[in-house]
């Protein structure tokens, strides 16, 4: 999550991103990168194009929100809540092993 209307914040959650990409072992996950303070777009840092240019390079799906207007809280919410439910579903399918009756 980054502040739109401060640049240095963006720069912090790419670097942050990176810093999590190189760690990883296991590169089979997902980015959500989230602009907050959409409610202050006058004052935006960062431009949208620059914002969905950096998502679409790194495949990450891009939110923008506001805690005061709550503008896509939800929409944010509800995708984070999908994105669990596929995870735990695809490692259960992966973990499910098959058992053989002997008579």
């Amino acid at each position: 999550m980054f502040d739109i209307t401060n640049y240095k914040s963006y720069t912090t959650a790419k670097d942050w991103i990176n810093f999590v990409a190189e760690k990883r072992f296991d590169k089979n996950y997902s980015v959500l990168l989230c602009g907050n303070k959409s409610d202050l777009d006058t004052k935006r840092a960062i431009s949208v194009d620059e914002i969905l240019d950096y998502s679409k390079s790194i495949n990450a799906t891009y939110y923008e929100t506001s805690l005061v207007t709550l503008n896509n809280v939800s929409e944010m919410k509800n995708y984070i809540l999908n994105q669990f439910s596929l995870e735990r579903k695809m490692k259960q399918e992966k973990n499910k092993t098959t058992s053989c009756n002997i008579f």
